[in-house]
């Protein structure tokens, strides 16, 4: 017998009490049941600005499973900078390209029973935790597996 896992991931980091017309869309999501995709690396930006600069940036340092919206803003932000400056247009020839940028979403909820019992229902059970190790403040997931 063969286990596949998943993590738990709490992608709102503020957790709000209350959601407002004007602040996320009424069916956001806070939980997701997640697995790495074909990159476990935390994403990478490879840029080429020729003649000036060339290299790369990991503005988050950790696997994109993990990410939170916090996170997803940041790659987001720093993506947007670069792209700019290499935009399809520049005559210098400057490129980008993002790498690492990948994870299966296997369910989505803004409520974290109804995520487990979804899960659930399609063969998934709660394990246990997994941590970073980083000790003070180290972020643990939960774990859900299933045979397969």
């Amino acid at each position: 017998m063969a286990w596949q896992y998943a993590a738990i991931v709490r992608v709102n980091e503020n957790n709000s009490a209350s959601i407002t017309h004007e602040s996320k869309d009424p069916n956001f999501s806070n939980y997701r049941l997640v697995r790495p995709s074909k990159d476990p690396n935390p994403p990478r930006i490879n840029f080429d600005f020729v003649g000036i600069k060339k290299g790369w940036s990991i503005p988050v340092n950790k696997p994109y499973w993990a990410f939170t919206d916090v996170d997803e803003a940041r790659l987001e932000k720093v993506e947007k900078e670069i792209s700019t400056r290499a935009s399809p247009g520049n005559p210098k020839g400057h490129t980008y390209s993002i790498e690492g940028k990948s994870r299966r979403i296997l369910f989505e909820s803004p409520d974290l029973l109804t995520l487990i019992d979804d899960a659930g229902k399609e063969g998934w059970e709660i394990t246990g935790g997994i941590g970073i190790g980083s000790g003070t403040g180290e972020r643990k997931y939960r774990m859900m597996r299933r045979t397969i």
